[in-house]
């Protein structure tokens, strides 16, 4: 059971629901919405902290919260760079998966879904930290994923982000994200536009695009410079 209690935590981080500084709600709370016992939530919440994903509150009545991301350690490098086969199959599917949300997203959409695109929009173009930008990241890519009435590709647009932020989150730097937000605000933009207008395959190609930059960009972070771009 803590093991559930554990993915349930790491998923929340992942696609942005849990932010570096958040606070985790108390443990007396986390116990009644996932429906499991205080030991459980314990036990889950020292894993994560043992893992470096949390640390806990002092004084708190055994709150956490979530850990700022650590530089990218020579070690921690290492480790994500054996990994980066899978890592790169992740974005692979992405782009597949994603550029097709797009396609259909142009097709489905309702006025609803455009303006709670726009807000979000709206509201990335204005963001300087990473954890607002991740969250606003998110459900922009999740609000594309809702407009296509799929419920397995709403699912699968939130798994594959999972798996991928999951390994990569924790281990970036939090400097020079100003470039990446500016470049990632256009292209979201872009694929906005076109689904506003109905062009599906242009939001399809609009979309690939911008999660193979993202590839390219978390090659180069963690390849390349040292202090390279941080991904998102």
């Amino acid at each position: 059971m803590h093991q559930l209690v554990v993915n349930e935590i790491l998923r929340g981080i992942s696609v942005g629901e849990l932010a570096a500084g958040d606070a985790l709600p108390s443990e007396r709370q986390l116990a009644a919405d996932l429906g499991v016992s205080r030991v459980t939530v314990r036990e889950a919440l020292d894993i994560l902290t043992r893992q470096g994903y949390l640390v806990k509150r002092r004084g708190s009545g055994g709150t956490c919260m979530v850990q700022p991301s650590p530089q990218l350690s020579p070690e921690l490098r290492a480790h994500v760079q054996g990994r980066w086969q899978a890592l790169s199959e992740v974005l692979e599917f992405r782009a597949a998966v994603e550029g097709e949300v797009a396609a259909l997203a142009a097709a489905r959409r309702t006025d609803r879904d455009l303006l709670a695109l726009e807000d979000v929009q709206a509201r990335l173009g204005g963001v300087s930290g990473s954890g607002a930008f991740r969250r606003l990241d998110s459900d922009f890519h999740g609000l594309l994923a809702a407009a296509t009435r799929n419920e397995m590709l709403i699912d699968a647009v939130e798994r594959a982000r999972s798996a991928f932020f999951l390994e990569m989150d924790m281990r970036l730097p939090e400097s020079q994200f100003q470039t990446y937000i500016a470049r990632t605000t256009q292209a979201h933009r872009e694929v906005l536009d076109a689904v506003r207008d109905g062009h599906g395959e242009r939001a399809r190609t609009l979309m690939r695009a911008h999660i193979l930059q993202t590839a390219r960009d978390s090659e180069d972070s963690v390849f390349g410079a040292q202090d390279g771009p941080a991904v998102r």
